[in-house]
């Protein structure tokens, strides 16, 4: 698992790191991108962007998660937009689901974290029923 440190989240707020590896795709979500490299990329635009639009729920602790998400959660691909994935993780201890949006570039070359939010269970059938699963969780 990539590790990724609160003082890697600064430096991604701040713009001093303008993108930082958080994980890797799974050969399945490989396989539905059409591409071959692995790497997940963590973009400073991404942070700020899931502070500011769902920071009533995510937080540095769930920023944090990313990488066990990426590891160990379900991926669901989209039949409508292919260059989109979600992973998705519940928490039991918390009794709630994280849900990350991984998107690959028009090019399929690099692969990033677009969004990271906590998801409602309809949310994820919804995923599953107009989607596929490429992996489920681990």
């Amino acid at each position: 698992m990539y590790p990724l440190s609160p003082e890697d989240l600064r430096d991604l707020i701040s713009g001093r790191m303008p993108r930082l590896a958080v994980g890797t795709l799974p050969l399945e979500v490989r396989r539905h991108f059409g591409r071959s490299e692995d790497k997940v990329f963590l973009s400073s635009e991404s942070v700020v962007h899931i502070l500011e639009k769902h920071g009533e729920h995510i937080g540095y602790e769930e920023l944090l998660l990313i990488p066990k998400i990426l590891e160990a959660g379900l991926w669901i691909g989209e039949f409508n937009r292919p260059e989109w994935c979600s992973a998705s993780l519940f928490l039991e201890d918390e009794n709630r689901r994280l849900l990350a949006a991984i998107k690959v570039t028009k090019d399929r070359r690099e692969s990033f974290v677009a969004t990271l939010h906590q998801a409602k269970p309809r949310q994820i059938r919804s995923k599953m029923r107009r989607g596929i699963i490429l992996r489920q969780h681990w």
